[in-house]
């Protein structure tokens, strides 16, 4: 009976460490799995990176040429603006006529 006892008992073992084996692999299988998830995401976050640099770029030129052309614009203005009340006290003179 001993030996019918320690039989089952390797079975039991043997059992045992091919069930671990099995999760030990399906353990590195998944770790594989996320691992080259990861890897994608650090891509993509490179890449997205990259856009955002170039939008960033890409806004700053385009902001000093909004800024630029605001400045102009002022200036036109100031520069315009004395003929304005000329015409306006012109009109105001016929009209008073």
């Amino acid at each position: 009976m001993a030996a019918t006892h320690q039989d089952f008992d390797a079975q039991e073992v043997k059992q045992a460490l091919t069930t671990l084996q099995q999760t030990v692999q399906e353990v590195q299988s998944n770790q594989q799995k996320v691992s080259e998830q990861v890897d994608g995401l650090r891509r993509k976050l490179a890449s997205e990176g990259g856009e955002r640099k170039l939008l960033s770029d890409q806004l700053g030129a385009l902001s000093a040429r909004v800024d630029g052309l605001a400045s102009a614009n002022a200036n036109s203005s100031i520069t315009t603006a004395p003929q304005a009340p000329k015409n306006n006290n012109r009109n105001a003179r016929d009209g008073a006529r």
